[in-house]
Order: C-alpha cells, then structure tokens, then sequence
C-alpha cells in the first residue's frame, strides 16, 4: 500500500505536539493471563506500548461454499479480550450472567489477570472469572509471583484509587450515580466503546445487551455531552452553570407559554360565569377593573342571601295546627277509656249469664266424670242425676217450691243481664264512632302540620341554595382576581426571559471563546485525522449548543464509523500533547472493514504505525480487534499480540467453544 507521506500528508511528527512531561502513557496494560486454575494458564498475551492487534482471520470467499463447515473469524473471543482488560481495569464484570455462567461452569477456579502500569508505576491484579470471590491487586509485584503469593488478601481499592485518580476529581459534580470509579468509569468507556455500538455515535459508550454494569448505562446524552467536554478540557463549571440557566430558561419559557395561554381562556370563561350568575349585562373581556367590580358586585349579592331560612307566619301557622293535634289527642284519651270500660262491662255480664245458666256447674259436672266415670262409684246414680236431684244417700231432701222459686228469680237475673249487655254495647258503638272521627281530625292535622314542614324545609333549601350560589360566585370573583394577577405575573416574566436568553448565550459564547484554543486543535487533529484516512473529503468538527457535533463527508455520502474513529484518535492525540484529562489509551473492538472500505480501513493501521514514531518509546497504547486483514507487516511481531481461529478450539481465546 502506498504510504500517507506519498500524498504530501504531513507526519505525525510535523503535526502532533508530544507534551514532554506526559511522553508515556498514564496508563497502558502489559500483560493480560487467563488461568483455568491457579497452577494451569489458558492464554498469557504480552501487550505493548503503541499499536496492539488481535487478528482473527474471516476464510473470505475461497471458503463460500455451500454446506462446507468454516469459520467466519467471529465468536472466537475477541471481544471477551477487550471485556476481560476493562474487567481488569475496574468494570464491574466482563459479561453479561448467561455467558458468565457459561465461563464459570467450565473454569469454577478462573482467573484473569493483568499488569497494568499506572503512571509509571507497576500494579499487578488479578480477578476472578469462574465461581471464586479473589480478588487481589499490589503494586510493583508481576502477575507470576502474586498468582503464587498464599495471600487471603481481597482488598484491591489502592488499585481502584490509583486508576480514578488518572481522572480529575473536578469533573465528579458532574458525573451521576455513586460508583467508587465513577469518574474513571466513564473515562474507560469512552477509551473503549462497546462492540455492539457499531461506531455509531460519539457519544454511544455503553451498550445495554453487554451488561457490564458500567455507570455510563443510566446517563442521558446531554449528561455524556458535558462529561465527554470536561474530559477534554472545553467545558468550566460556569459555563455548565450558564447552560443549566439557559437550559431552564428554555424550558419556564415553554411552561409560561403554555401557562398563560391557559390562564387568559380561564379567565376570560370565570368572567363570563360570574356576570351570568349576577345577571351583569357586561362585556366578558376579563380586565382587572371589571374583575374588582364584580368581586364587590358577588360580595354585595352574598351579604343579600342570608343562610339562615326564617318564615314567621308559616312557623305560626304549625304551632297552631301542633296545639290542635294536641286537643284532639286529649279530648280521644277519655272515650278511648270509655270504650275499654264498656267492653269490660260487657264481659262481665256474659260471665254473670254463663253462671245463672249452669254453664259453669256443667264444667264441673265434665271434670268430676272425668276422674270418676259416668256413674257415681258409691252408690252407682248418674252423675248427671246427682247434681240435678241430689245424690239419694244425702240427708238434705229437695223442696220443689224452692227449686222452681230459685229458678224464676235466675231466669229473671239472667234477662237483666242480657238487657245491660245491650246497653252498653249501644254506648259502645256510639263511643266508637266519637272516637273514628277525632282520629280521622287528628290524621288531618298531622298531614296539614307534615305538608306545612315540609314547605318549611323546601324553604330552607331554596334559601340555601341560594346563598351557596352566591358564595360560590364570590369564591370565583376572589379566585378571577387572583388569577388575572398571576396572569399579570407570567406575562411579565415571559416578556423578561428574551432578554435573559440572550445573557445567558452571551455568557456561553464568551465561555466557549475561553476554550477556543483548545477547541481549534481539536477541529485541527480531526481533519488532520480525517485527511489520513480520505486523502480529501469534507471533514467538521463543532462546538454547538447541543455539544460536539462532527461530520465526514466522501462521496456525498456521510462515514459514521470513520467519523467516531477520527474522533477517538484525535483526542487521543490531544491527549498526547497534554491537553485532556484522559490517558493516552484507546480499544477498538471490530471497527468493520464494511463500515470503511478495505483502503481506509487499512490506514488506520499505517496511522497508527506513524503514531508510535512520535518517540522512541510510543506515547500511547491502541488495541484494535479485527476479521478483516490488516496490512501484511502488521500480521506479525511486534503489532500482532493475538491470533484467534474459529477453526480449532484451541485456537479461541479461551482454547473452548462457549
């Protein structure tokens, strides 16, 4: 392939500025080791300052034919390499459970481990990937003799600590959530975008299928936005205080809009209930003027409404009829008596007959039968007969004159009494008659006291209603006043917002223009980066409103996998020259040789060879993943750190087919 410097594209060495004091990476891995048990290691990959490739070869066309069993150089563990280094650089796991679960079953005592050097200083750490709970990190000790070390230690927050204070701890106020390497975190992801991104946006980090469990997950653009600037050093404090004013400006502009446009129709409709309801023949057009006069209008109608009901000559008119019920009712109380004394009497007359008649001596005769028989037991004479003639063995002998005299006097008491029954029974049907008619005066007067009642409480209502419709006039009348103030309000705040829109963006432009210097670098590496890979083509960077927006543009046709590329390696050059807060350490998983075109795609790999000539010793680490053949040169010592072939088991990451 022909080389940039042919196409008069200037060296890095002319271009990029190698900050003297920062000329080794802040942080770059050496070695990463997987064990499958303490004393057994799967992989052990030396890694190196500069450009590091791990090649995994798609067979191509020669092997497209149908049914033939071949690789496709995917699922052979490329990406698992780049999740076990952020593993060993502090995410929270390399996987998502499934696949975890996977790994742990075929290695229960996994290990992975890594030497990573953090500013110039050794630390050696190891974690476990299958059902183990080690965890061990220390400084200035290799992988080989900590694996060895019989040590229960667990505790690796120095190393934690030593990797989050790569990262100003300015920009924590600014970082949600409340992870320990919270600040670091977000730094790693944007150093190494996820595989399932597809290069697609330069803010898109973190994919939620790799559940890494990364802070970045929960973060909105916006928040990734000012995070991504204050890693580049174009964002201040005042300006993020500046841009959160103008941001609620924005947003009490829209909620004012909205707010008094609703106020003005319910104050316009309040008006018109209110002068409806007080019968005003007034133009509904709510003015203050008008709304205080119908607020005393509303007061002066509820003071005419009493609450309280009072109709004197219909309260008369039921105490009277009330004083008339009770005559009646006193004037029943003695024929009632009567009538019970009349029945009384009457039954005391047909008991006195049925005894002048032997009814009663008849019961007699029926119980003495009853325990003696028909016949008397000593001297064997009709019971009956008995009691008629006497019984024959009694000493006493019967006079007939005395019988027949004391018959005609009974037969006389009898007539007596049948004469009195009648009397009083007449005496009774005349008492009853009294008595039906007060009753019938009485339920009259209970139903002229009831009708009267419930006029009264119709009253009562009526007068009620009356005065809660006033009040709920007057309640309204008070609310329109109210509402027309706030109205007044809104609008006079919505008519000072313009002016405060515009401070607010003069403060942002003013603050941008701060860092325009290192904004401009910024744009200058891009399109140099740009340049490189295209030769031409139309190449953006900018600083708006809504943050860094970039664009690549060949053909006509915008690049959105180059334009992430270009933007990752010029801030890694940026980074180089001491202008970030970020180390000078980038991953690329599987940037797609489809998404680029085969020439541009094999640029990146001389870009990144020009890289490491800025020193001696290369001034950054870049791990790039790949299917798609690099250049020839870069399929060997020292670029290639890794060959993996879906072909043979032993030839996959982890030497197993997950």
């Amino acid at each position: 392939m022909v080389r940039q410097g042919a196409l008069q594209f200037p060296s890095p060495v002319e271009t990029v500025q190698v900050n003297a004091a920062s000329n080794e990476p802040r942080v770059w891995v050496r070695r990463l080791v997987i064990w499958a048990k303490p004393e057994e290691i799967i992989r052990d990959i030396s890694l190196r300052r500069g450009l590091n490739i791990v090649y995994s070869a798609d067979p191509g066309s020669n092997d497209a034919i149908l049914g033939q069993k071949g690789g496709s150089g995917h699922g052979v563990g490329k990406t698992l390499f780049c999740r076990l280094l952020r593993y060993c650089l502090g995410e929270d796991t390399f996987a998502h459970d499934d696949f975890r679960r996977d790994v742990q079953g075929y290695f229960p005592e996994g290990l992975v481990g890594a030497e990573v050097i953090i500013n110039g200083k050794l630390w050696s750490v190891i974690r476990p990937i299958g059902t183990t709970r080690k965890h061990i990190a220390k400084s200035n000790v290799n992988l080989g003799n900590l694996i060895t070390e019989a040590s229960d230690e667990n505790d690796i927050s120095p190393y934690f600590d030593a990797l989050n204070a790569l990262i100003s701890d300015a920009v924590d106020n600014h970082i949600p959530g409340g992870h320990n390497l919270k600040r670091w975190l977000f730094a790693l992801a944007f150093l190494s975008r996820d595989q399932e991104n597809r290069f697609s946006h330069l803010l898109d980090w973190r994919h939620s299928d790799a559940d890494t469990r990364s802070p970045v997950r929960d973060t909105s653009v916006d928040q990734r936005n000012i995070i991504i600037r204050y890693f580049l050093n174009i964002m201040s404090d005042e300006e993020v205080t500046a841009q959160t004013q103008r941001d609620a400006l924005s947003q009490k502009k829209s909620t004012l809009t909205q707010s008094t446009a609703n106020l003005g129709r319910s104050t316009e409709y309040i008006a018109t209930e209110i002068s409806l309801g007080l019968s005003q023949n007034q133009d509904s057009n709510s003015e203050p003027l008008q709304a205080a006069t119908l607020q005393k209008i509303a007061l002066d109608n509820l003071k005419s409404k009493d609450n309280a009901y009072e109709n004197t000559a219909m309260a008369q008119a039921i105490d009277t009829k009330r004083a008339e019920l009770e005559e009646l009712i006193v004037k029943k109380g003695p024929l009632t008596n009567d009538f019970e004394k009349f029945d009384g009497l009457i039954a005391l007359q047909k008991d006195q007959i049925s005894v002048l008649r032997g009814e009663k001596a008849n019961l007699d005769a029926d119980a003495i039968k009853a325990r003696l028989g028909e016949t008397c037991p000593v001297c064997s004479v009709p019971i009956d007969d008995a009691l008629a003639e006497g019984c024959g063995l009694s000493h006493v002998i019967r006079d007939p004159q005395t019988i027949e005299k004391k018959t005609n006097e009974t037969a006389a008491k009898i007539t007596a009494c049948e004469q009195a029954i009648l009397r009083y029974e007449q005496l009774k049907s005349s008492n009853d008659v009294a008595i039906k008619n007060i009753d019938k005066q009485i339920a009259e007067v209970r139903r002229q006291i009831q009708n009267l009642e419930e006029q009264m409480e119709q009253g009562r209502k009526n007068q009620r209603q009356k005065w809660f419709e006033a009040k709920t006039i007057h309640v309204k009348a008070e609310q329109l006043i109210k509402d027309l103030e706030r109205l007044e309000e809104e609008r006079r705040e919505l008519r000072n917002i313009p002016e405060k829109e515009k401070q607010c963006n003069e403060t942002l432009q003013r603050l941008r223009l701060q860092h325009s210097s290192i904004m401009t670098r910024l744009q200058e590496l891009f399109l140099y980066v740009s340049q490189g890979f295209l030769g031409d083509g139309n190449a953006k960077l900018a600083l708006t409103g809504k943050g860094i927006q970039a664009q690549v543009i060949t053909g006509g046709t915008a690049m959105e996998t180059l334009k992430v590329l270009a933007f990752d390696l010029a801030t890694m050059f940026m980074s180089i020259e001491g202008k970030t807060l970020l180390p000078t350490f980038l991953i690329h998983d599987s940037p797609r040789e489809g998404d680029l075109g085969e020439s541009i795609y094999q640029r990146l790999f001389h870009f990144l060879c020009e890289i490491e000539n800025l020193e001696d010793e290369p001034p950054f680490q870049y791990i790039v993943t790949t299917t798609s053949a690099p250049p020839t040169k870069f399929i060997t010592d020292p670029y290639l750190i890794l060959s993996l072939d879906g072909n043979d088991d032993q030839n996959r990451l982890l030497k197993i087919s997950l």
